[in-house]
């Protein structure tokens, strides 16, 4: 006996369950099995279902499963694969549905996005259609103000001599500042 009170396996074979477990989870040993049992102390006794049971139920306590059995009794409740599945499957759907969602916003946020540089598009090709043009304005002015310098310094030397040495002073202070 173990110090639970419940009688210690067989070597090579699992611990038996209580009566109330061992009724609900077991199938009924066939006639050819049953033939073969009239040896008790045999492993011909033990259907693979019972076996099966029995190892399973050797992983879980002894009054925890006593426990179980209880509460099943008493609610008339059995466990199945929907009440554990069933949280699972409301999260999922709303997984999904925070999905479908996102994609949704995602998708007005593309076209929202793709409208908008469109938009930017042409309107950066109107700008830099007047940038040029602009460039191309102020390359002439400045092209005008070089050749009438050049006349300028021509007709009066001194003169320009005087505004180029005031323009470098001015470029200094500018460069020390």
């Amino acid at each position: 006996m173990s110090s639970k009170g419940a009688p210690n396996p067989a070597p090579g074979r699992p611990p038996p369950l209580p009566a109330s477990l061992d009724t609900k989870l077991t199938r009924t040993v066939s006639a050819s099995s049953s033939l073969a049992s009239q040896d008790a102390g045999s492993d011909a006794d033990i259907s693979a279902s019972k076996y099966f049971t029995r190892a399973l139920a050797s992983t879980v306590d002894a009054e925890e499963m006593a426990a179980m059995v209880r509460t099943q009794e008493t609610t008339g409740v059995t466990p199945s694969a929907q009440t554990f599945l069933t949280p699972l499957l409301d999260i999922s759907i709303s997984s999904v549905n925070i999905l479908r969602d996102t994609s949704l916003t995602l998708e007005r946020f593309n076209r929202h996005s793709a409208s908008r540089y469109a938009h930017s598009v042409s309107a950066l090709a109107l700008y830099t259609k007047m940038m040029k043009t602009m460039h191309a304005d102020l390359e002439v002015v400045f092209r005008r103000i070089r050749a009438l310098r050049a006349r300028v310094a021509g007709q009066y030397p001194e003169h320009s001599a005087h505004v180029a040495r005031q323009r470098a002073v001015e470029e200094a202070k500018l460069d020390v500042e």
